[in-house]
């Protein structure tokens, strides 16, 4: 209905036998994982309905998963490259007698020295994966990685296949209809689409479009499958669709059991990681003075009690007086009368001294306020 398909005996190859590291303890990965943009990208067909070029076009889609991006600004879908990938394919193949694994990453596989001749479309190292191990392929989605995979269509999955078709069940496997395509995007929980939860559900891209299946559907109809590790998945500064740089994926690909020198390698191909800024520390504040504290009234000397100044002059403070000012006033106006003048005359009292001794001592009892009380 919609491609060539090949018998799934003639996919397996020689077989892969490098696989996930058993040691790995797969971290758990935080749904939705979203590597199409939410679909965004454009899906092309890739000759796939005129021949069986499936496993081709599975790499293609890869490349342009990556190389999309996501949708985000700065990244640009691969081209559209059909005419030689199919050239590519009919050559390698000796005519349209479709493909295996070894043909596509084996050690002269097309995915590893260029998908329709282009040198850069190109992987450096794959790992064979087991497939229905739900959280090991989240894992894989979350680090860039779709996975491809070689399975077996069910004649009742032709029947039902359109874009956007939720595909839950298991289903009857056609080991006929051999096929391949990659699974990239894993939806979020409460996701509901045809009244279905399709959380923890893969987008399937083939034949130009997609579909949703579930882990049950993908373990029934006899998967295999590999995920790839190459230079398209980052931009020219090193980083991928998620903002993480070439070296971080590289350590996870090295924990999964991928070729340490590969990867690093690769890793050395691109400019460093960038640190992350650290934060300049703002300005010490000002601490804000506190108000000044309001002086309280000064106090009135207590009628009766003595004050002296310098030892040479003391005053008992009189009764009746009812202000400070007016007590100033007082005393200096009587002091300054020509009677106590002649008075200090004749008691051989420096006139002069006295004054300014009692106006000092006025201003220690009443510390002026706006003016000089000793001229009032």
């Amino acid at each position: 209905m919609y491609a060539h398909f090949t018998p799934r005996s003639q996919m397996t190859g020689s077989g892969m036998k490098r696989l996930k590291a058993t040691s790995f303890r797969t971290p758990p990965t935080v749904l939705p994982v979203d590597l199409s943009g939410n679909a965004g990208m454009v899906n092309r067909m890739y000759g796939n309905d005129q021949y069986g070029d499936c496993g081709y076009a599975m790499c293609k889609h890869v490349v342009d998963l990556w190389t999309y991006g996501r949708g985000q600004s700065g990244w640009t879908q691969a081209a559209d490259d059909t005419a030689a990938l199919v050239a590519q394919y009919l050559k390698k193949e000796g005519g349209d007698n479709g493909c295996d694994e070894d043909d596509l990453v084996g050690g002269e596989g097309v995915w590893m020295s260029g998908l329709a001749g282009n040198p850069k479309q190109i992987v450096e190292d794959h790992l064979d994966i087991d497939v229905t191990d739900t959280a090991l392929v989240q894992y894989l989605m979350s680090q860039g990685w779709p996975v491809e995979m070689a399975w077996s269509v069910p004649d009742a999955f032709l029947q039902q296949f359109t874009t956007a078709a939720v595909f839950a069940s298991p289903m009857a496997p056609n080991p006929n209809n051999g096929h391949y395509t990659p699974l990239a995007d894993c939806a979020a929980p409460g996701t509901i689409l045809k009244v279905t939860d399709i959380g923890g559900y893969y987008r399937l891209w083939t034949w130009g479009t997609w579909c949703w299946v579930s882990p049950a559907f993908v373990a029934s109809v006899q998967p295999a499958s590999f995920v790839a590790f190459g230079p398209q998945q980052f931009n020219t500064s090193g980083y991928d669709c998620f903002g993480v740089h070439v070296s971080q994926r590289a350590a996870a690909w090295i924990a999964l059991g991928g070729n340490a020198s590969i990867a690093n390698a690769l890793v050395a191909t691109f400019p460093p990681a960038v640190p992350s800024p650290t934060p300049t520390p703002g300005p010490t504040p000002t601490p804000t003075p506190g108000p000044t504290p309001t002086p309280g009234p000064t106090p009135s000397p207590t009628p009766g009690s003595s004050y002296g100044v310098r030892g040479m002059l003391t005053l008992t403070w009189p009764t009746g007086i009812p202000s400070p000012v007016t007590a100033s006033r007082s005393l200096l106006s009587a002091a300054r009368s020509p009677h106590f003048q002649a008075k200090c005359k004749a008691s051989g009292i420096d006139w002069n001294v006295f004054i300014e001794l009692l106006v000092e001592l006025l201003g220690s009892l009443f510390p002026p306020e706006g003016g000089d009380e000793s001229d009032g």
